[in-house]
């Protein structure tokens, strides 16, 4: 590395002094006192040695400049994680929130991560942790008392108050619906993120976590401020910390007791000198070294899948029991986590991950059923699901995104519920997305 160049370059500049890294640091003995004594004379000797000692700060300190800006690097990208995903409840029954004869803010208590803390399960408000650009995804889903009542989705994302865009279906002919959508939105560190939920409106859930909310920050615009690295001051010699100047004067040089400027003293400094910027030159490369693996691991983790159902006009199901999707196009497959045989996403290494699902669905003809529903599952567990079934639609579409905190191994699969059916074609509306958001 840099220290191998700059020791070359330190043999060449002080010519008799020659550079062995892996020579002993141990105090010299009677041996290297017997040199040539007229090298030795006490003027020559100081000389080349502030000019070592100049030389070896000026190497320290760029090295030390280098490891900074590392450590920016690496500090940047860990503090600007931020994420948080969220559904409605996790009631083993089917709940409603509202509706409600003003506009109320939408608490939802379920958390699948809270990354950087920023929702608050008692409030419903997200506030915004350090500015940045943030993806913003709202599914909204509600269920009608019974055929031909009000069906009333509909919820708005607010910032600061403000309405920033919403999502609505009202009608008597669904009696059940739901919508999505995802913007990318600048905020500022301090701001309020919340959904409304309008006067009339309400929202239907349980453990299928159909109602969910997610942002996470795409592009942190955060100035990091770290320590300012070390420094590495040189000890002289009679100089307590003070730094050598790079260009001695002669007769500051020279104006030294007569009698600290033996051979046999010299050559014990010089062998002080080496020790220390062996020690320290070695302790910032390691640290160095340690920070650049950081940020190659980083970017060596990039994993991000996305896949579609079919290629050509198909369905698949209905079933009478619950199936695995097989999804057999793939748009990307960055890090081989997905399977095309098994419809499996095994995670090939930990971190927070974004999971997004969209099912569709065409009845064949108007009044048949239309039944698209579809779970996420975590090693068999359920995380959240999409579900549209009426006889009302004869094609609809429903959508759901969230973010966890997955490890490696883990097992990520679509399911099919009993009794539904998803048909695609070359158009892809079938489609199922993951990709690595902040490794580990």
């Amino acid at each position: 590395m840099r220290a191998i160049l700059l020791l070359c370059l330190l043999q060449a500049a002080f010519g008799q002094y020659s550079w062995d890294r892996s020579a002993s640091s141990a105090t010299p003995t009677s041996g290297v006192c017997l040199s040539d004594l007229t090298s030795c004379g006490c003027c020559l000797m100081r000389k080349k040695m502030e000019r070592m000692e100049s030389f070896f700060n000026v190497s320290v300190d760029a090295m030390s400049k280098e490891l900074k800006k590392s450590r920016t690097a690496l500090n940047n990208i860990r503090e600007s994680r931020s994420a948080f995903s969220v559904a409605l409840n996790n009631a083993k029954q089917v709940s409603c929130f509202g509706p409600f004869n003003i506009k109320t803010v939408v608490i939802y208590k379920h958390v699948f991560i809270n990354l950087g803390d920023g929702y608050s399960v008692d409030t419903g408000i997200f506030t915004v942790p350090r500015s940045g650009v943030y993806s913003v995804a709202l599914t909204a889903y509600s269920k009608a008392v019974s055929p031909f009542t009000t069906l009333a989705v509909c919820a708005e994302l607010l910032v600061n108050g403000q309405v920033i865009t919403g999502t609505r279906d009202m009608n008597i002919e669904d009696l059940e619906d739901s919508d999505t959508f995802v913007l990318a939105i600048q905020l500022k560190a301090g701001d309020k993120v919340a959904v409304n939920l309008p006067t009339g409106c309400f929202l239907c859930d349980d453990s299928n976590h159909y109602n969910t909310f997610t942002a996470i920050v795409l592009m942190c615009l955060l100035h990091a401020a770290i320590a300012v690295a070390p420094t590495y001051p040189w000890n002289g010699i009679g100089n307590g910390n003070q730094t050598p100047n790079p260009n001695p004067k002669t007769d500051s040089a020279c104006a030294t007791d007569e009698g600290s400027c033996r051979c046999c003293v010299m050559l014990k400094e010089m062998n002080r000198l080496r020790t220390y910027f062996n020690t320290t030159m070695n302790n910032l490369e390691k640290e160095y070294s340690q920070t650049v693996q950081s940020l190659e691991n980083i970017q060596a983790s990039y994993t991000a899948v996305s896949v579609a159902l079919f290629n050509e006009f198909k369905c698949l199901g209905p079933n009478q029991i619950n199936t695995p999707v097989i999804y057999k196009h793939v748009f990307i497959n960055l890090g081989n986590g997905y399977s095309v045989d098994t419809g499996i996403f095994t995670v090939p290494r930990p971190g927070v991950y974004s999971l997004a699902l969209t099912v569709y669905s065409d009845s064949g003809s108007p009044g048949s059923k239309l039944a698209a529903c579809a779970s996420l599952l975590l090693n068999g567990q359920l995380v959240a699901g999409t579900r549209e079934i009426n006889m009302e639609d004869q094609e609809d579409s429903a959508t759901t995104v969230v973010a966890l905190h997955l490890k490696a191994g883990d097992k990520v699969t679509v399911n099919l519920s009993a009794g539904c059916y998803l048909c695609d074609d070359s158009n892809h509306y079938n489609t199922f997305s993951a990709f690595l958001l902040y490794p580990e």
